[in-house]
């Protein structure tokens, strides 16, 4: 197709901010499952949540895009932004019970002051009348005062006063007069010093909020909270970063109610959080009033949902999509057309749809990354082979390894980590019962239950359930990322080692026929 070669297309990154600064990055982004739609259109939703490589940072990357050029000024932060705020102003995230949540409204205020504090000059342009116009300003006064917080008295308050001997030494003094040509007495006396603290947050917090919610009624502004799930330890060494990430869904709820107050024509301004689900539904079990607002507020990323009705699954769709903007030569192909000369008809044995599917977990990550190992391993090439696939199965194996491996981190310690992998190669079958576990297990030592290892295997897609349909006619699976899972393994059917770790750790790329 017009000599376009697997290098010159762009198959997207595994990392949402570095294909959101691809040029024409608006281009490539999807659109076709809606997601973007709910989050633009229904103010409700302030919460993106999905397993990790579902999008969600790039989907908050495009929705700020959208609207900066709507004239919303929006803003995605990382990590780093809220954990150096608590860091600067209590030196700990080991916040008290009774201060977090004020803690956590103050860290977001400050960020949303800061936002305005960036662009102030906007609230200017079309503003006639003076009334306002002074009311701005004078707030926007007191906000830029707390920004510069470390040259403004507003954030600091006197501590005390002390008096200290002012008593030059002789040799001092010696040298002065030497080099002065002089004779000068011994200098003593006293001075005076004021010692300033920082102005505690709980005093600056009431007014701050008071201020940016009477700016946000002349100026929008979404601001974006990624990489909140990314400290790690939460369960096993820190309970109290379990309180916090609940604080801050609860406060962000609480601020995203008090925004409609400061609506205007254009909106409301929001807050938006992006978590991953599992990490969302953890927090839901260990909280009691959690599960309320989430329902609500939550758009959950999901490309396997219902993608067996369409013509095309979403996962093939956002390739074509991708693939089209990369040439305007291929712009006006169909998804046929673009499906038929870039990619074989089967792979193992598998129609290709299919194919993607059962070697992924359904997310637009582990495709990319499938793609572009072929991408840079036959970049010459005019199309996706079939045998390119299996060339480079063990690079994908363990690209799909490794990110397990980092979603398991954020609940067990790596020692836990490192006996499960070591577990499955020692077990070295990719299909076996509870029975063979339990066997397994009674003739090694390890620090693991039987149902702790399947469990956890469940948990993170490493393993999944299957049984015979009932005509006998091929098998139905059960991962925990598909609607037919319970969320738990169910120990009286057989267990499967998920296929696109199987090459990496048993040392094969199993085929199987048949598979839903």
């Amino acid at each position: 197709m017009e000599n376009i070669k697997l290098k010159d297309l762009f198959l997207g990154n595994i990392d949402g901010i570095k294909e959101s600064e691809e040029k024409g990055f608006e281009n490539y982004f999807y659109t076709g499952n809606n997601y973007y739609d709910k989050l633009k259109k229904n103010e409700k939703k302030f919460i993106i949540s999905g397993k990790k490589g579902t999008g969600k940072t790039i989907l908050a990357k495009y929705f700020e895009l959208q609207e900066n050029k709507e004239g919303k000024i929006s803003k995605l932060l990382t990590k780093r932004d809220p954990i150096l705020k608590i860091l600067t102003e209590i030196k700990t995230i080991d916040i008290n019970p009774e201060e977090r949540d004020l803690v956590t409204e103050y860290i977001i205020i400050l960020e949303i002051a800061n936002i305005i504090n960036e662009n102030k000059r906007k609230l200017f342009l079309n503003f006639s009348n003076l009334f306002y116009l002074f009311k701005i300003s004078k707030a926007l006064k007191y906000i830029n005062s707390i920004i510069k917080e470390r040259y403004e008295t507003s954030n600091y308050i006197l501590e005390n006063i002390t008096t200290e001997q002012y008593n030059k030494n002789e040799a001092e003094l010696n040298i002065n007069n030497n080099s002065m040509g002089g004779n000068f007495k011994k200098e003593v006396g006293n001075i005076t010093k004021n010692n300033y603290i920082k102005n505690d947050y709980k005093n600056i917090l009431n007014k701050l909020k008071k201020e940016v919610i009477y700016i946000l009624k002349f100026i929008n502004i979404n601001l974006l909270f990624d990489d909140l799930d990314k400290y790690r330890k939460i369960r096993t060494e820190n309970e109290d970063l379990v309180d916090f990430l609940n604080s801050f869904i609860k406060i962000s709820n609480s601020l995203n109610s008090e925004f409609l107050k400061s609506k205007n024509k254009k909106g409301r301004s929001r807050i938006i959080i992006l978590l991953r689900s599992d990490i969302i539904k953890f927090l839901n079990n260990n909280s009691s009033n959690l599960n309320k607002i989430i329902a609500d507020a939550q758009i959950k990323l999901n490309w396997r949902e219902n993608s067996d009705g369409k013509k095309t699954s979403p996962l093939i769709d956002m390739i074509i999509t991708k693939i089209k903007n990369s040439s305007y030569k291929l712009k006006n192909k169909s998804s046929k057309e673009i499906l038929d000369n870039y990619f074989p008809k089967n792979v193992y044995n598998y129609p290709f749809e299919k194919f993607l599917k059962n070697y992924s977990f359904g997310r637009p990550r582990d495709i990319i990354f499938m793609l572009n190992c072929i991408k840079e391993e036959y970049g010459d090439s005019e199309n996706f082979e079939e045998n390119y696939f299996s060339k480079t199965s063990l690079s994908y194996s363990e690209h799909i390894i490794g990110e397990i491996r980092n979603e398991m981190h954020f609940f067990y310690d790596n020692n836990k980590i490192e006996e499960y992998f070591y577990i499955l190669e020692k077990m070295d079958k990719y299909k076996f019962t509870f029975l063979d576990v339990q066997n397994f297990f009674e003739k090694n030592k390890f620090l693991l239950r039987p149902e702790e290892f399947c469990e956890i295997g469940y948990q993170f897609g490493i393993i999944g359930n299957s049984w015979n349909k009932k005509n006998g006619k091929g098998k139905i699976f059960s991962w925990v990322y598909d609607e037919n899972s319970t969320g738990k393994p169910n120990y009286n059917y057989d267990f499967e080692i998920h296929y696109s770790i199987a090459k990496k750790l048993l040392g094969n790329t199993p085929i199987v026929k048949n598979r839903n």
